[in-house]
């Protein structure tokens, strides 16, 4: 419950404030990226979502409708919102990626659970691209900010041991 609430506060009131500050700023920036997350989708199963996809239920589904919408008086203003909607980001020094690279290490690498869930997943430097596109394109409303290929997380696990010897 009370991570919960860190991360409701750290995205929603967070967004909120800096949305109210910019709707009341006399010069304002021509746009906004106020991110979120794939968790917006829920737990889908085996179904394809993209950013055309209703939102999902549960905790992170919440989460990332709230986060979203908390940008609403930036857009009221007139400011450009885009909410690049992040995936799994992967990058060694830091985020899932770095998590994950000690135990494969150690020869630790499998899949997580059954393994069958499906990553979404970006490197650093896609999302850094992906988001340089955004502010300078007219980009507006929700994006997945992912590689155009989710993978399976055992396929994942694989292609880690692979690439570290394991």
């Amino acid at each position: 419950r009370e991570r919960k609430r860190e991360l409701v506060d750290s995205r929603v009131l967070s967004t909120v404030l800096l949305a109210k500050g910019i709707a009341e700023a006399r010069t304002r920036p021509v746009v906004l990226l106020s991110t979120s997350a794939i968790g917006i989708y829920g737990d889908r199963g085996e179904e394809a979502l993209d950013e055309t996809s209703p939102t999902g239920s549960g905790f992170l589904a919440d989460l990332g409708r709230a986060w979203e919408s908390a940008a609403t008086p930036a857009v009221e203003a007139g400011v450009r919102v885009a909410h690049p909607r992040i995936g799994v980001v992967l990058w060694p020094r830091g985020g899932a990626l770095a998590k994950l690279l000690t135990p494969v290490r150690f020869g630790a690498v499998g899949p997580l659970g059954s393994g069958r869930q499906w990553w979404s997943w970006v490197t650093l430097h896609e999302l850094l691209d992906q988001l340089l596109f955004a502010l300078e394109q007219p980009v507006e409303g929700a994006f997945n900010a992912v590689a155009p290929a989710p993978v399976r997380q055992r396929e994942m696990a694989a292609i880690l041991g692979r690439v570290l010897h394991r």
